[in-house]
């Protein structure tokens, strides 16, 4: 039998004679790392003929199963080495690399209840991790998972291993849409287990799937604190924004937040969650350690959106100390004099410095509605009607519908107009 297995390897391979003589002069070291050399580059046809030739010169079995290996890859010679592997099986009944290669050979040729039968007897004599796992892929590809998940679930309780278990809930995800039983077993092995991060991956692309903001924000919070990278702390932020909840996007960037992206982030959530205060507070921390003008900006801003009395003298003046020590600090941004430019307009503070903000704005950016909207108002304010008209007219002639503030001060300007 042996001789038999020898002459049909080495005549299958087409070794010719050149090439044999070549081999005879070789070392069997030689021999080995040759045929290591050409498996490593994936060229299986010809790591098989060396294995093949190993084989038929020392009778190690070793170099049988390499080279029946090599030929799971190649495709060559298949349906010879299946008849090999069986009569090995038989020969050799505690050798269990006939078993192992015959499972991948019939998975090769798509015989998958062979494959299955043969995976049943390699798990009678073996229950290693490693063999309960491959036994499982002939019932994959014979779409029975229960089956195959079982077998994993028997490969995963030795060692815990979190391959096997991501192999489990593949099947679940992909195979059963069984989302919630993949989330449990992740759950539940990240519980007992030291998890990588591949686990929190799974759980927050899972969680994601099936819109569980929540557990989203809490494994992905854990994440976070696994690597620290910052793209995934300004991400969990996004998510609490999405939700939305300003208050748990708030808490987390109080505990996270350490750089200038993130305190910015915080200092808008404080300003549009009208915390005030604390808007101040770190507006004023922002400027002391960036030198930013525009932090002098907007703590002028929030101090006006925090009066209850808009008309209070004392407040005014010191949005005004704001925004003009932002502009002595060379502030240029057109939403910032636009801002302010208005306020002195419409309080009636210095309409003369506030169109002149305007203007300045409007140089930067010509066609913005908004700028164009609060120098017709700075017009109207000086009781130029028809100067202000003529903007405000074309500003809805060009742009039609707009919000109700500027469909006030066009109303207001056309019967100041018309009254002139």
């Amino acid at each position: 039998m042996l001789l038999f297995v020898v002459f049909t390897s080495l005549q299958a391979l087409e070794i010719t004679q050149e090439e044999k003589y070549a081999l005879d002069k070789m070392s069997e070291d030689s021999l080995i790392i040759s045929a290591l050399f050409f498996q490593d580059k994936e060229e299986y046809f010809r790591s098989q003929k060396y294995f093949a030739y190993l084989y038929a010169k020392t009778l190690n079995r070793e170099y049988l199963y390499k080279e029946v290996g090599s030929s799971i890859f190649s495709n060559i010679d298949t349906a010879t080495n299946i008849t090999k592997m069986e009569e090995f099986k038989k020969l050799y009944p505690d050798d269990l690399e006939p078993k192992r290669l015959l499972i991948s050979l019939y998975i090769n040729t798509q015989e998958y209840p062979k494959s299955k039968r043969v995976a049943t007897e390699l798990i009678e004599y073996s229950q290693t991790q490693s063999d309960l796992e491959f036994a499982a892929n002939p019932y994959i590809y014979l779409q029975e998972y229960r089956e195959a998940i079982k077998l994993l679930d028997r490969a995963y309780a030795i060692e815990f291993d979190e391959t096997v278990l991501f192999r489990i809930v593949a099947i679940l995800i992909v195979n059963e849409q069984n989302h919630q039983e993949a989330i449990k077993r992740l759950e539940a092995h990240k519980s007992m287990v030291e998890s990588s991060g591949e686990v929190l991956k799974y759980l927050i692309n899972l969680y994601a799937s099936i819109d569980d903001s929540k557990n989203l924000l809490r494994v992905y919070t854990e994440y976070y604190l696994q690597n620290g990278l910052k793209e995934h702390r300004d991400n969990i932020v996004e998510i609490y924004i999405a939700v939305p909840d300003y208050q748990g996007a708030i808490e987390f960037l109080e505990k996270y937040a350490d750089d200038a992206k993130s305190h910015e982030t915080l200092f808008n959530l404080y300003k549009e969650n009208q915390k005030y205060p604390k808007a101040l507070e770190i507006a004023q921390k922002l400027y002391n350690e960036y030198q930013d003008p525009k932090w002098y900006a907007e703590m002028g801003i929030v101090t006006f959106e925090e009066a209850k009395d808009k008309k209070s003298k004392p407040m005014l003046q010191k949005v005004a100390d704001y925004f003009e020590k932002a502009i002595g600090l060379g502030l240029n941004e057109s939403i910032y004099l636009n801002y302010y430019g208005f306020t002195l307009i419409d309080e009636e503070l210095n309409i003369e410095r506030g169109i002149e903000l305007i203007e300045k704005a409007l140089k930067n950016e010509p066609t913005n509605a908004y700028y164009l909207d609060s120098l017709a108002w700075g017009y109207y304010k000086k009781k130029e009607c028809n100067k202000a008209y003529e903007i405000i007219k074309k500003l809805i002639d060009d742009y039609g519908e707009f919000e109700d503030e500027i469909k006030v001060h066009f109303d207001q300007i056309k019967n100041c107009k018309n009254k002139g």
